[in-house]
């Protein structure tokens, strides 16, 4: 044996002692003391081979021991010998940490590492490239004592799943049933080729879909859609500006008409044409009065297409926002009562006509009605071209040969024509008209012949009128009659003339008094709610104790009126009305009080005080920004219970509360009154 060397004592598998060897002229001796437990015992060896790290375990030597006893001597020693070792073939077991091994193209892959059990040093070799789709091998090796390798392996795939992102490029996308439509294209953020599917048929109002998809080369595949839309065109107008009839300004002109009323239909499209060089300084709006709706207003080029919503109504405008009094009213699903059009299930027969009234072309907003009996089978605003009233509708046919007649509501006077010599058969899938040879649709009075209401002369005005409510009186003379206490609910006046009639304490609620004239007509006490009044003429009428409540004033005259003790908020005055104290006045009529100096107050007189902006500071209204600032601040809060706004103090140090109001526009110089309801309570 060799310096460095051990041998270990055994009983059994007690282990008894243990000494290196002593080298001593080539001689390795061992002096060791051996623990006895008592009686004979015998012991085996072991030897740790120091230069190779082996230890040897076999061995034919043996020998007996006892307490205090010796065994061999210098003279006599015991002969120790190892006749074979144990050799350590064990490699390292080496574990691979759990890691995250599919890692998209492009990542970041992190190693997680690997562990030996021996705790050897774990060397790593392999590279992952994330730049390039593939699957990757990671190898972890350890090496211990005696040589062993121990090997482990980490597989690391690269993936591509991530789709192509394909942009639509802008284009127009709403256009003109009959244009032309060009496809913008659509582009894939890595350049692959972008493949479009699906198509626009011009010719057909509708909504379309294209789609474009772009596969990369890991098969991923990326789509997008572009969606258009196709808008049938119910009435093209075009727009320029000229100067006024009046000599007063510029107004707008509509297919060469200045400023006429439209009428524009729910569910229609309208392109309103601004390519004439002189509308480049007039830009045109539009203001519907009703906030129950808004307009589809798509700009394409130099066209506005404008979209009514089904359900729209009532009135509104078109103007300039540069410059004031250039347009007219607009009248939103009209003001005609013919209701809806009856369907059958058969192919439509196609009207194309010209329509006069009294003689005379029909205009812009105009309605026509097409009836077989009592039923509404089609109706359409005209169309005006060059000159011509032009009517093309789709009639709806029961089957066999049926005789359709002629309505025709008059958006300028708010007239319902009911009189007409004109009529013609129609059938499933046929024709009556063409644009070569049109039927010639004449509308005659509406009264048929004129007469006295309140006599028996004839027409519609004679002495058999019954006063009802949804009664229709739309054009008759009634000047001077006496309707007092009536019930006429959502009845129809539309152009009737009632200057001087007696209307005190009737029921007028919903009726509808567009276009007539109530000069001098006395309405004290009578109800007015919901009452729509648009381009009457209330000159010099007497409104006293009337409840207006969501009544319409638009467009009305009310120059001289006689108010006081007015009840409710009308949807809106003329511009430039108000009400104040219980009366009609028009604000910025030349000042002076209200309750004195004698006349009538709105004739000259009037209070000039106008109400521009009201509050009342509620929670949660959207209007005022609460903040606060200081040392400790602390949040102003609402109580609803006393309708109030509370600003909280507090010992720990001062703090600033604000209500901060939105900005006000003043749009005339005047004074300004700011009133607030303010206290204390500690």
């Amino acid at each position: 044996a060799e310096s460095g060397d051990v041998v270990a004592i055994y009983v059994g598998s007690e282990l008894r002692g243990k000494r290196p060897v002593i080298i001593n002229e080539g001689v390795a001796w061992l002096s060791a003391q051996v623990n006895a437990k008592g009686g004979n015992e015998t012991v085996s060896f072991k030897v740790y081979d120091a230069s190779t790290g082996v230890t040897h375990e076999n061995s034919t030597t043996s020998a007996v021991i006892t307490i205090g006893g010796a065994v061999g001597s210098g003279a006599n020693p015991l002969m120790i010998e190892m006749t074979g070792a144990v050799v350590d073939t064990t490699a390292p077991v080496i574990t691979v940490t759990s890691g995250n091994d599919t890692v998209e193209q492009g990542a970041t892959w992190t190693d997680a590492g690997a562990a030996a059990d021996g705790s050897e040093t774990v060397t790593v070799s392999g590279t992952v490239d994330t730049s390039v789709v593939g699957t990757y091998t990671i190898t972890y090796s350890a090496t211990d004592a005696s040589n062993n390798e121990g090997a482990a392996t980490r597989t690391v795939t690269v993936v591509d799943t991530t789709a192509p992102v394909i942009t639509v490029t802008s284009g127009t996308d709403t256009v003109e049933q009959g244009a032309t439509w060009t496809d913008a294209g659509a582009s894939a953020d890595t350049g692959e080729e972008v493949a479009a599917s699906g198509t626009v048929d011009t010719s057909a109002a509708g909504t379309y879909t294209i789609t474009y998809s772009a596969t990369d080369a890991s098969n991923n595949e990326g789509a997008a859609t572009r969606t258009v839309t196709v808008l049938r065109v119910a009435q093209t107008f075009v727009i320029t500006v000229n100067s006024a009839s009046s000599g007063n300004g510029n107004r707008y002109f509509v297919n060469g008409v200045e400023a006429p009323a439209l009428q524009l239909e729910p569910g229609e499209t309208y392109v309103f044409d601004l390519s004439d060089a002189s509308t480049g300084n007039h830009p045109l709006a539009f203001n519907p009065e009703d906030i129950g709706w808004t307009l589809d207003i798509r700009s394409v080029g130099t066209r506005l297409l404008v979209t009514v919503p089904e359900n729209a109504s009532g009135m509104g405008e078109y103007y300039c926002t540069a410059h004031a009094g250039m347009g007219n009213l607009i009248a939103f699903k009209g003001l005609e009562s013919f209701g809806d059009v009856v369907v059958y299930p058969n192919n439509s027969t196609t009207l194309i006509g010209q329509l006069t009234i009294e003689g005379q072309v029909a205009e812009i907003g105009d309605v026509v009605a097409i009836y077989v009996g009592s039923e509404l089978r089609g109706k359409r605003p005209v169309i005006i071209n060059e000159g011509v009233a032009w009517v093309s509708a789709l009639v709806n046919a029961k089957g066999g040969p049926e005789t359709i007649s002629f309505k025709v509501y008059d958006a300028s006077t708010g007239v319902t024509h009911e009189n007409s010599t004109t009529s013609a058969v129609i059938t499933p899938g046929g024709a009556v008209g063409s644009f070569a040879s049109p039927l010639m649709i004449e509308m005659k009075d509406p009264n048929g012949g004129g007469g006295d209401p309140n006599g028996g002369d004839g027409g519609n005005n004679d002495g058999n009128l019954v006063f009802e409510p949804n009664a229709d009186f739309s054009g008759m003379d009634l000047s001077g009659m006496n309707l007092s206490g009536k019930d006429l609910y959502n009845a129809n006046f539309t152009g009737a003339n009632l200057s001087q009639a007696d209307l005190t304490g009737a029921n007028f609620e919903n009726a509808n008094f567009t276009n007539a004239n109530l000069d001098a007509a006395n309405f004290t006490g009578a109800r007015l709610v919901g009452t729509r009044f648009f381009t009457a003429n209330l000159s010099n009428a007497k409104l006293i104790g009337v409840n207006i409540e969501n009544a319409i004033f638009s467009g009305a005259i009310l120059s001289g009126v006689n108010s006081g003790s007015i009840s409710g908020a009308p949807l809106n005055l003329p511009n430039g009305w108000i009400i104040e104290n219980g009366e009609l006045d028009e604000s910025g009529d030349g000042g002076g009080d209200p309750n004195g100096g004698g006349g009538d107050p709105n004739n000259g007189g009037g209070n000039n005080q106008e109400i521009l902006y009201s509050q009342t500071f509620e929670a949660g209204d959207g209007s005022f920004i609460q903040s606060t600032e200081g040392t400790n601040p602390v949040d102003a809060t609402y109580n609803s219970d006393r309708n109030t706004w509370q600003f909280p103090g507090n010992d720990a140090g001062p703090s600033t509360n604000y209500l901060t109001s939105p900005e006000i526009t003043i749009t005339q110089n005047c004074d300004i009154e700011i009133l607030l309801n303010h206290r204390y309570s500690i």
